[in-house]
Order: structure tokens, then sequence, then C-alpha cells
């Protein structure tokens, strides 16, 4: 089913109306960067309501001491993609869920060596289409050259790939269908776009609540603690 893991929504004030555009367009799910109180929460009309974690930081040792308590709050964790230590240590850490293009500029685009790391984590690289949408003429060809450098690094290297509004805004927020037709702009074909759009959201939703559910002793290593 398919999943918003980016709605920048900016006050639990503005949840509602959020919810609404996003029952209207054909998502079962939003994952907002707000406290929620609880990792998930279904509304009443059946949109499911998930906590999402962004990890902000310049020094590396914080933000390893950050992402094995904030695991066990979010559904979605993710790291921006800016300094390079910190996104190939992000790449190698199961705990983490995407490495977002939150800056698409060329300072910005993902390596080849991040990308194989993340690949073999299972950790995907999330594109948000908002800049495309907030942009025109040659700042928008530029955003697009440098989403279409990292989306090919990603699938060269075997990396999955999550398309997400980043919407601030329920206007902004475009359905599954249209996010699938701007895969294809992005250079990814008509299967993949579809599956960046639908199916690989739905995946990591499922991965993470795993990720929760398990405590993890270092990246890679989890203790499963039988029921009762």
């Amino acid at each position: 089913m398919p999943v918003d893991l980016n709605a920048r929504v900016t006050s639990l004030e503005k949840m509602d109306t959020f919810v609404d555009m996003a029952r209207k367009i054909g998502f079962t799910g939003l994952a907002v960067s707000l406290p929620l109180g609880s990792p998930m929460i279904r509304t009443d009309s059946g949109v499911v309501i998930l906590a999402r974690i962004d990890l902000e930081g310049k020094k590396l040792d914080t933000l390893r001491k950050q992402v094995g308590h904030v695991r066990k709050q979010s559904v979605i964790l993710s790291v921006p993609m800016r300094d390079t230590e910190i996104s190939n240590w992000a790449a190698g850490d199961r705990r983490v869920d995407l490495l977002t293009l939150s800056e698409p500029t060329k300072d910005h685009v993902i390596r080849e060596s991040t990308a194989t790391l993340a690949a073999e984590a299972g950790i995907a690289l999330e594109i948000p289409i908002a800049p495309l949408l907030a942009s025109s003429g040659l700042d928008r060809s530029k955003i697009l050259r440098v989403y279409r450098e990292s989306v090919t690094t990603a699938m060269h290297a075997g990396m999955h790939i999550v398309l997400s509004s980043g919407a601030t805004e329920p206007i902004l927020m475009r359905a599954p269908s249209a996010m699938w037709f701007v895969g294809t702009l992005l250079g990814m074909d008509r299967r993949q776009s579809r599956e960046a759009a639908y199916s690989v959201p739905d995946q990591i939703v499922a991965a993470s609540e795993h990720k929760m559910r398990t405590e993890s002793v270092s990246p890679g290593v989890e203790i499963v603690k039988e029921d009762g």
C-alpha cells in the first residue's frame, strides 16, 4: 500500500489537512517529523501516521549515540546526506532506513562507495520531489541533473530508491501515480519507478517495525526476544 515517507508537516494543528489530502490522492500512510507520542497512529479515516526522525548533527560520535535511542521511537529513521564521513557511517548502519538527498546540489550527490555500503545494508536512497515543484527553468534543470546522477549511482550499486513528497503544505503532495511518473524523469524505468513510489516505501515500513521490536547490539547484530 502506498506510503509517503516524508510529509513535512510543520505542526500538529495542520495534521488533519495532510491526512485528508493523503486519503484523497491514494496514500494509506504518512511519515512525519513531529512528536506523536507513539511511533504509529491510525486515524479515523484509516490513514496511518508514522513517526519519522531525521538525524541532524555535525559530529559522528553524537549521531552514533542518538541512533540507538531514537530507533525505538520512530518508524522511519533518516540521515540527510551532507558530510561524507557521516553518510558513509549511516550507509553501513542497518538501524538507519533512509539516506535522504535533502539538498539537491552537486555537492550532495551520493558517492559510489556510499551507495555500495547502503545497498549491502538494505538502506534506501530517498528523493523528495518538493524541490522540483518549487523550481523552474535553469534551477529545475540543475536539480534534475543532481537527482539523475544520484539515482544512476544508486541503481548501479543495487540500492533501493524511495520517492517521497517532502511537502510542507498539503497542496504540494502528489499522488503515488504522479510520483511514479517523476521517477521516469529521473532515469528509472517504469518498473523501478513504480517500486520507488509504491512497494519500496511499504517494505521499509515493514522492515522498520521489525527493527523497533529487536534489540541492536551493534550494526547488523540483533537480539530477538521471544514473546512471553
